[in-house]
């Protein structure tokens, strides 16, 4: 071998540090990258080394028995979630799982959780007296839940079907049980197809449903169906029921009920429990045993009592003794009773999911049982003189062989069938150092097995062809491991000295070589060796990666871009890319270029330990140390991304720790376990059965915070049920009447359409302009997977881009614009698979931004326009604007003193209607005047008479007739001033009314008004025509009260309308005019009417108008109907016509009281 031309040992000293981790891009360019060593004074030395004999495989077989691996003989590992998952501490009688893989649990309180991986939710009832006694989830994920009520009458039973809103009665199963001896009265089953069996045992019946809909009935009395413990419904093939109380299992085929013997099957009439398997096989469990009962044949399959028994997909009898759960087949039967976690519990459920997972529940506890990771415990059989069972190393034969090396029980070999245990001692110790120490395991290209094993004192490197076992004694070499056996057979190995010096060696069988140097390649600790397509070796240490060839050393370490000068591990993909595991992560060695993946890339440990290529699945295996995480990886090539699903406890997946690993050639990974027992995982399988998991958003907080939605949307409102089993499952609690009126008066304007079942997530959501900060938070569903599983998620019509890969379940978005917006949510589950979801809402405008605003401002818009075009007009015309303007002026006093005229005119003509008017009451008052007057007149003429009278009576001296006299003369006085008073009051009345008056309002009797202004209109136009003559009435409510009105004013309104009323009428038969008055509820009515021929269509809606008039030219000014509407309107009144031709004509004066 050449010498090298510089010292190994300067440069090795550079790096013989260990740095920090770099990022994930740190590369190097294409440049040649490493430092090439070529240093004189590393040589090879010959270490002195001894052959042993062949000696026959016989002489170390301590043990040959039979075993298998198959995944039936397996015992799966419990992943269970417990308090520390959210888990309430409660023990749950139901369990029940559905479509989407949500848990639902019930206990016989009121509490129905539903758990998705991430958080327990509850939606029990609240209702006082009242508890759960059985659980179904059957058509369309509708629960089916049986309650009862221990009341004074007895046992009151109550079935609802909860939909995910609404908790509905079915009204026809509901019963009150008088008496109850403890025995179960009823008992609903999921049946075939998501049907429901329903048994009460009160009314003998037996009911199936689909739903709410009845879709079978059977009546069960005299059948011996009393306490049901399974029903096994076959669809068109039968449904079994097994009664625990009579022992006896009842067929019900094409609706006839028959009893299933087993009479001398099994050894004796106590069954436990029956599983069927089929219309003809069945697990038939008594207290002397488990029998698999096929075509008539019973067969002894476990000698315990088993109980409370469920089938696997297998047709695996998993069942619960009093020792613990055992899975029991015809071939074989395997306990958990050395579980630790199950060991605790006191009493254990099983159930089988929709998918067809084994669970076990207990106390606080839920537990699957995983199919894709199995142990194997009995490898190294468990004696008194062998109490450390530990395995240490494992590997897989080209042929398909198993090989195990252990720490003091030798090597094992698994051929398919046998196990073999060949101890190199021939007896069993607890010394660590002893030669069945087996160091890790390597095969060579012609499948020979080696192996180094031994003490501090005596180390040998050993090969099994097969049939022989040859040693070599390594002499002073100790704690000496195999590395790599290269292409052409040499062995290469690593040890160390006592003073912590480590060695490189190759050993071809003839002889073993040191690889040295002047400073021993550093002294570093050799971690790997691996040689690459172009034979190539590769070296990996604590200073970092080297690459040698037999003529030349490259050193590679931080400075040349990987993350860490520690090397743990070496491997090449199929692209002939170097997979480097360091100490910050792992690197990849491509054309040159470092690209390293770490944390943030979706790697959980930031040292690599193990790097296995796994050929089957085209992917490498990656451990840190012996961890029990795994990390299964690809690499994207395309996009220089790493694919990597991880796998260990924290993300769902019970892997057990140890310190052994191999992906066999199927592609599953086998691990040794530390208490000598192997685990399977089996991660084709896992993949094969894997799913996308559904996603949902599960709570949508408005400006940060959380909504009652079902007391916001009137449809669910008024259903308390709903608002109360919402905020059970979203707050925990109840909301107090003001926390609900607060959150609906600040939320008053959302909207939405309709609620997710289950889940309450409005659809349709509608928001006003000042809720638009949200925060959305969303779920996977997996009961042991929702916890790891990634997410992104994009706004569109918010967001560029979508978010980051992350575990944040949570999307939050402040002061959104209006619009129609979608929240894209994406998760990728552990096994690498994506699953997607949307939802959709709107945030409404502002008001200053909706479109009648925007018409606002459009219309504004116009007239600033205008505004402009105006001013520009302006401009154009100033000129001629001030040329006009003395014209203008002139023509403005022209116009003005016209206007004046004109109102001067005005004021005459209602001066003149107003004395018009007056002028029509002087007749009627100098008629009312006169009749006073005569009356004075004739009682003076009278009382003079008296006088006379009474002076001849005195001068009679008759004293006495002269009193009578003078009391006579006193009563015509009197009378002469009450007609003088009347007189008086006409002629004020008629100067009030000629007056214009103040204007002021006060109480007036309206009767007495109307009363007297009927009379002075008749008798004013008897006065101006004898020939005139009409009859007259008035129907005055006695009732009425004062009103407060301008007496004057309603005095003129009145005798134009009942003059008009006198002329309608003059000239026909029978003329009549009324004056009534009434007191309604809006006030009061005075109504003058006539039985004239009423007034013209034509003319009606102008009769009101000023000036107008039907009278001939210089007989009327058109103003009387005028001025009377504007009195009535200024009282705040209504002046009403209603005329008709046969009846005549009406007008309603109406008057408010205030």
């Amino acid at each position: 071998m050449k010498n090298f031309l510089l010292i190994l040992c300067a440069f090795l000293l550079c790096f013989s540090c260990t740095d920090v981790t770099k990022s994930k891009e740190q590369k190097i360019g294409k440049q040649a990258v490493g430092t090439v060593l070529n240093d004189s004074v590393i040589k090879m030395e010959v270490v002195p080394f001894k052959t042993g004999p062949k000696i026959p495989k016989e002489n170390y077989i301590s043990s040959a028995r039979p075993f298998s691996l198959d995944p039936l003989y397996g015992k799966e590992v419990v992943s269970s979630i417990t308090p520390k998952d959210g888990m309430p501490p409660a023990r749950f009688n139901t369990f029940n799982t559905d479509s989407k893989g949500n848990i639902w649990l019930s206990n016989f309180g009121s509490q129905i959780l539903k758990y998705n991986g991430q958080t327990f939710k509850d939606y029990g009832i609240l209702d006082s007296g009242w508890y759960n006694f059985q659980m179904e989830i059957t058509f369309n994920d509708q629960l089916w839940l049986n309650r009862f009520n221990p009341s004074s009458q007895g046992f009151e039973w109550r079935t609802l079907l909860f939909d995910g809103l609404n908790f509905n009665e079915i009204s026809e199963l509901n019963f009150i049980e008088s008496e109850n001896d403890g025995s179960l009265t009823q008992f609903i089953s999921k049946g075939y197809k998501n049907s429901t069996w329903y048994l009460n045992t009160i009314d003998n019946t037996l009911l199936k449903y689909q739903g709410e809909e009845l879709l079978a009935s059977y009546n069960i009395e005299g059948l011996a169906l009393e306490l049901l413990t399974n029903v096994s419904d076959f669809g068109d093939d039968g449904t079994f029921f097994f009664d625990g109380r009579s022992d006896k299992l009842i067929k019900l085929y094409h609706g006839t009920f028959e009893e299933v013997s087993f009479k001398n099957l099994i050894p004796e009439d106590k069954i436990n429990d029956v599983l069927v398997i089929n219309s003809t096989s069945f697990y038939v469990s008594t207290p002397k045993g488990t029998f698999l009962i096929e075509d008539g044949k019973s067969t002894q399959i476990n000698d315990e009592s088993l109980f409370r028994g469920v089938l696997d997909e297998h047709n695996t009898l998993w069942s619960y003794s009093e020792n613990g759960i055992v899975k029991t087949n015809a071939l074989t039967s395997i306990d958990f009773y050395d579980n630790p976690e199950l060991k605790k519990l006191e009493r254990l459920d099983l159930h089988k999911d929709e998918k067809g997972n084994i669970w076990v529940t207990g106390q606080s506890f839920m537990g699957r049982f995983e199919n894709s990771i199995k142990t194997y415990d009995n490898l190294i059989e468990d004696n008194s003189k062998n109490q450390n069972r530990s395995l240490r190393s494992l590997i897989q034969a080209v042929n398909g062989d198993f090989f195990y090396g252990s720490f003091f029980n030798g090597l094992f070999h698994f051929d398919g069938n046998t196990l073999t245990n060949f101890n190199f001692l021939k007896q069993p110790t607890q010394d660590y150092g002893t030669i069945n120490n087996i160091g890790n395991l390597v095969e060579d290209n012609h499948g020979n097995i080696w192996f180094t094993h031994g003490n501090r004192d005596e180390v040998f490197l050993t090969k099994y062809d097969g049939t022989h076992f040859q040693s070599y004694n390594m002499g002073q070499e100790r704690f000496v491991f195999i590395e790599l056996i290269d292409s052409k057979g040499k062995v290469w190995l690593t040890s160390s000295e006592q003073n912590n010096n480590y060695n490189l060696l190759t050993f071809d069988g003839k002889s073993l070589v040191k690889i040295t140097s002047s400073n021993n390649l550093g002294g570093f600790y050799f971690s790997s060796v691996f040689e690459d397509h172009l034979g190539n070796i590769w070296i990996g240490s604590e200073g970092g990666l080297y690459n040698y060839n037999n003529e030349t050393i490259t050193n590679y370490s931080v400075k040349d871009g990987m993350p860490n000068n520690v090397v743990n591990s070496i491997n090449e993909d199929d692209n002939n890319n170097l997979w480097i595991g360091t100490d910050g992560g792992l690197s990849i060695l491509s054309n040159n270029v470092f690209t390293n993946y770490g944390k943030a890339d979706g790697l959980k440990e930031s040292s690599i330990g193990t790097i296995l290529k796994d050929d089957h699945n085209n992917k490498f295996w990656l451990r840190s140390g012996s961890s029990d995480r795994l990390s299964v990886v690809s690499l994207d090539s395309l996009n220089n991304r790493l694919v990597v699903e991880n796998f260990s406890s924290a993300e769902g997946f019970p892997i057990p720790s140890g310190r052994g690993l191999v992906v066999d050639q199927q592609g599953v990974g086998w691990i040794t376990t530390t208490d000598g027992g192997l685990a399977r995982f089996d991660y084709p399988a896992l993949k094969e059965n894997s799913r996308a998991f559904p996603v949902s958003v599960t709570n949508i907080r408005i400006n940060g915070e959380s909504i009652v939605w079902s007391h916001l949307n009137d449809r669910y409102a008024n259903d308390t049920l709903v608002s109360s089993t919402e905020m059970n499952s979203r707050f925990g609690l109840q909301k107090t009447e003001e926390e609900l009126d607060r959150l609906k008066k600040t939320f008053t304007s959302v909207r939405y359409d309709s609620l997710v079942p289950y889940d309450f997530i409005p659809l349709g959501l509608k928001l006003p302009y000042s809720a638009n900060s949200l925060s959305f938070e969303f779920s996977a569903v997996d009961p042991f997977l929702a916890k790891s599983t990634q997410f992104q998620y994009f706004l569109e019509g918010f967001d560029k881009a979508w978010s980051p890969l992350g575990q944040t379940n949570i999307a939050n978005y402040g002061n959104l614009y209006e619009g129609d917006y979608t929240l894209k949510i994406k998760a990728l589950n552990p096994y690498g698979i994506w699953s997607e979801t949307d939802y959709a809402f709107t945030v409404l405008p502002p008001w200053y931004r909706t479109w009648w605003a925007y018409g606002i401002y459009g219309v504004l818009l116009l007239l600033l326009f205008k505004q402009v075009h105006t001013y520009q007009k302006q401009r154009t015309i100033k000129k001629e604007r001030e040329k006009a303007k003395e014209r203008e002026l002139e023509q403005a006093k022209e116009i003005e003193k016209a206007y004046n005229d004109l109102k001067a005119t005005q004021q005459q003509l209602i001066q003149s209607e107003k004395m018009a008017s007056l002028g029509e009451l002087t007749a009627g008052i100098a008629h009312e005047i006169q009749n006073p007057l005569n009356f004075v007149n004739n009682f003076s003429e009278v009382s003079n008479e008296l006088i006379d009278e009474m002076n001849d009576e005195l001068d009679k001296g008759a004293i006495e007739e002269a009193k009578a006299i003078a009391t006579d003369i006193k009563q015509n006085l009197e009378k002469i001033t009450h007609h003088g008073k009347r007189a008086d009051g006409i002629v004020k009345g008629m100067l009030a009314h000629s007056r214009s008056g103040s204007g002021e309002k006060v109480p007036t009797d309206i009767n007495a008004l109307a009363d007297e202004y009927l009379r002075l209109s008749y008798h004013g136009l008897r006065a101006r025509d004898k020939s005139f003559n009409a009859d007259f009435s008035t129907n005055l409510d006695p009732t009425l009260p004062k009103v407060k009105v301008v007496p004057q004013d309603i005095g003129r309104v009145l005798l134009n309308l009942i003059n008009n009323a006198f002329q309608a009428v003059n000239g026909i038969e029978n003329p009549k005019v009324v004056v009534s008055t009434k007191h309604a509820e809006n006030g009061i009515e005075i109504t003058v009417s006539d039985n004239g021929p009423g007034i013209p269509e034509a003319i009606k809606d102008k009769i009101f108008q000023p000036f107008f008039t039907t009278k001939p030219t210089g007989q009327g000014t058109g103003l009387g109907l005028s001025l009377s509407y504007d009195i009535v309107k200024a009282h705040g009144g209504e002046l009403i016509l209603n005329s008709n031709k046969e009846k005549g004509t009406q007008f309603t004066i109406i008057l408010p009281l205030v």
